[in-house]
């Protein structure tokens, strides 16, 4: 997995400051490391309170600027999609991982 660093860019708005999330964000300062794993991909964005993850949708109808472009590409049932996401939580600097946890959403 690579992870890209990001920061918040308080010049630009708010849809300018978001990244995609394929499956995993790190948010970390010198002392600790939070880790946010999810099955299925989201948007994130770095913000000065920590970050915010929002569900990455796709349009269901081809908009003509090159969404509809191939067989995968628009979703074609309304099946609900269960997301599931697992939270690090590390003190940087020493090997022990302080808290786990799988919070199905």
């Amino acid at each position: 997995m690579q992870l890209l660093r990001r920061q918040c860019n308080d010049k630009l708005n708010i849809p300018a400051n978001f990244y995609p999330m394929a499956s995993a964000a790190v948010l970390e300062d010198v002392h600790k490391r939070i880790t946010v794993v999810s099955n299925v991909a989201h948007g994130v964005s770095p913000n000065n309170r920590g970050m915010d993850i929002i569900l990455d949708r796709m349009l269901n109808q081809d908009d003509g600027k090159g969404l509809g472009s191939g067989p995968d590409s628009l979703p074609t049932d309304i099946l609900p999609v269960e997301m599931r996401f697992s939270l690090l939580v590390e003190e940087i600097g020493t090997p022990e991982v302080q808290a786990c946890a799988s919070v199905p959403l």
